[in-house]
Order: structure tokens, then C-alpha cells, then sequence
């Protein structure tokens, strides 16, 4: 028992010595006010090909052609596009639409989480934005399906 004792010990005092810097240390952090110090990015960058010109999607996804759908005209829009990524989370996927989609004039009426993952709801005056983002697992990553259709309100 005590051989054991030493060992989580010895092995902490090892651990401890390994950190990179000293926690307790004042300056040159992010904390401090250096010149420069350059904030990490935020969030996920916006992708130049979307679908539709008010309804971003993040650098990353691939769409599955054989799942989507797209139909527009003058008075028109409608679809159903199927997006995967291994790159970003469910939070990151969903958090990336909360802080984009205003922007394309898209009010967020609705976000449901489930042990499923995500939706998010967006209206905006004769449309509506249903935004589903599922992880599928580490090997097939994460599915995001954007389905937008008129609305009746």
C-alpha cells in the first residue's frame, strides 16, 4: 500500500513538473496587455459556396449530392441540402448558425438539443430555416441537414 502511495506521489510531483509555464506567474498572457498578444479565432470561418446567398455554411462541409435537393425561381426557394464534417463539434456547427444566420436576416425562433444533437429553427418574413446537426460517431462525423421551405405565419 504505501509502495503505492509513493508511486501516485511521485507520479503527480513528475506530472506537475512537466506543465509549460507557471500558473501563478503575472505577464504574457492573454491576460496582460502586450502589443502583441493576437486573440485566437473565433468560432468557424464562413465557406464562399452556399446554396443560397442568405443562408451561410461553414469552410468544411461536404455535401451528399444523392441527399439534396434545390429548387429556386423568381417567387420561389426551396431545399433540402445534406452537409458532413469531421472538422467541427455539434456545438461548434450549431453555434456557427446562431451567430451567422441574423446576418441573412434569419430570426432564431427555436433551439431543441437532444442526446441526437441539434436543431435550430430561423424564420424570416415568408420563409422558414430548419437546421438539424447530428454526430454520427468519430469515423462518419457530424451530418447537417438544412431544410428550407415557405411559411404560412
Amino acid at each position: 500500500m504505501v509502495r503505492w502511495i509513493s508511486f501516485i506521489i511521485l507520479t503527480a510531483v513528475v506530472l506537475m513538473g512537466c506543465q509549460t509555464g507557471n500558473p501563478f506567474q503575472r505577464g504574457g498572457g492573454p491576460d496582460s496587455f502586450s502589443d502583441n498578444y493576437v486573440p485566437p479565432p473565433r468560432g468557424l470561418a464562413m465557406s464562399t459556396e452556399q446554396r443560397f446567398s442568405d443562408i451561410p455554411l461553414p469552410v468544411g462541409l461536404r455535401e451528399d449530392p444523392e441527399r439534396s435537393f434545390v429548387y429556386e425561381s423568381s417567387g420561389l426557394s426551396i431545399g433540402r441540402m445534406v452537409y458532413r464534417t469531421n472538422r467541427a463539434s455539434t456545438g461548434e456547427l450549431a453555434q456557427f448558425f446562431m451567430e451567422e444566420c441574423p446576418a441573412g436576416d434569419w430570426r432564431l425562433d427555436k433551439l431543441i438539443e437532444s442526446a441526437r444533437g441539434k436543431e435550430l429553427l430561423f424564420f424570416k418574413p415568408g420563409r422558414r430555416l430548419v437546421i438539424e446537426i447530428a454526430d454520427r460517431g468519430i469515423i462518419q462525423g457530424r451530418e447537417v441537414t438544412i431544410t428550407v421551405t415557405p411559411d404560412e405565419r
